[in-house]
């Protein structure tokens, strides 16, 4: 993976980084001359810290992954579409916001 990034910056090829796929939130719509790196395989939940309503996960875990955790703690990430979708692909895009994303139920 870092190998494809040296020579994408090299020569000054776009890189769209795409994990769930969805799509659900504009992400990773690449275009002519634009190389997508799948992340896909990043989809790990490192760390739930639920005193402080923080969460470190891979770009590419699923937000259905992070709230089956989550729940464990009386917690939920209820931020985003209705439907399951990437947590990179949602902080990247724009939909979450701190206030939200401290919500508990």
């Amino acid at each position: 993976m870092s190998a494809a990034l040296r020579i994408c910056h090299r020569h000054s090829i776009p890189v769209v980084p795409i994990a769930a796929d969805t799509g659900l939130e504009g992400g990773a719509n690449g275009s002519a001359g634009t190389v997508c790196l799948d992340l896909s395989g990043m989809d790990r939940i490192l760390r739930i810290g639920a005193k402080d309503f923080d969460a470190t996960v891979q770009c590419g875990a699923m937000k259905s992954a992070l709230n089956a955790e989550l729940a464990a703690h009386a917690l939920a990430f209820p931020v985003g579409s209705g439907v399951d979708a990437g947590v990179g692909g949602m902080a990247s895009t724009g939909p979450m916001s701190a206030r939200r994303c401290a919500t508990a139920p």
